[in-house]
């Protein structure tokens, strides 16, 4: 039985800076997601205590997302210079 190997390219290890690089960008992707569903709910509820619990949610989210935001300025984040593949 002959067994064909392939050659495959090793993986390179992302270095501290991509794996900080990489949180920071998930960080921002689930905050948003979270935002986006708190808007939702919003829209969905008509029970006073929920709206209100809706908009105080809303608000905690801006504003984390908004710290996140600041933060990935601050570091030169860019979506594209964060390779997407898994590690």
């Amino acid at each position: 039985m002959n067994v064909i190997f392939f050659p495959f390219h090793k993986r390179r290890k992302p270095s501290p800076a991509q794996l900080r690089q990489r949180q920071q960008l998930e960080e921002l992707r689930e905050v948003k997601r979270r935002l986006d569903a708190a808007r939702c709910f919003f829209q969905a509820v008509s029970d006073h205590d929920l709206v209100a619990a809706s908009v105080y949610e809303i608000n905690a989210l801006q504003a984390q997302y908004s710290y996140l935001l600041h933060q990935a300025k601050l570091s030169n984040l860019r979506c594209d210079s964060v390779p997407l593949a898994s590690f």
